[in-house]
């Protein structure tokens, strides 16, 4: 047994999966514990709506009761937490052993994967109040302006240029749109009539 075996020393090398165990010491920047209580927890806490925690550590969540604790967390994973209607949910990452880039990797795709269930449930609540509040023939003109959405998402986060064609398919689209909700008139249909 080598001498850094026998210590429990590491070198600090990543080995073929990139895991890069954490020398002694490794903690000797971090901040005191708070000491905070349960209580604490729940003060703050009252009236929030959904916590998820990361877990980087098994340990953690042993220290919780009543709370749903994912090991994956694909969509399907994340809907089930979140109908166990609890105030949260723990994500257990394991990420302590991972090297810093690829625990910040696993913990972005967790919170891609909670973002992306969130933010479709509300687009699925405002959408349906909406067709309950204007009828669903004039909803449907926010189906239409996906790919005008599409298309500013892309110039803004790609850097995607401009082309007067995209120019001339978004005033088509807004177009469409002002027909159907009535902004402007059709004016064949006024000549028919």
């Amino acid at each position: 047994m080598s001498a850094e075996a026998a210590t429990g020393a590491s070198t600090g090398v990543p080995d073929g999966d990139g895991v890069a165990p954490r020398g002694g010491g490794w903690d000797a920047g971090l901040p005191a514990p708070l000491g905070t209580t349960p209580d604490d927890v729940r003060g703050r806490l009252a009236g929030a709506r959904i916590v998820v925690v990361l877990d980087d550590d098994p340990t953690g969540t042993q220290t919780v009761r009543d709370v749903p604790v994912l090991t994956s967390w694909g969509e399907d994973d994340i809907e089930w937490a979140l109908d166990q209607g609890g105030p949260g949910f723990f994500v257990l990452t394991n990420t302590r052993s991972l090297s810093d880039d690829l625990a910040a990797g696993r913990n972005r795709e967790v919170a891609t994967a909670c973002l992306a269930v969130f933010s479709t449930a509300i687009a699925f609540i405002w959408y349906y109040r909406l067709i309950a509040d204007v009828g669903p023939v004039k909803s449907i003109t926010v189906t239409l302006l996906v790919p005008i959405f599409g298309m500013v998402w892309g110039v803004l986060l790609l850097g995607e240029p401009v082309t007067p064609g995209r120019i001339a398919g978004c005033a088509i689209i807004l177009a469409g749109c002002a027909l159907i909700l009535g902004i402007i008139r059709n004016p064949l249909r006024q000549r028919m009539s």
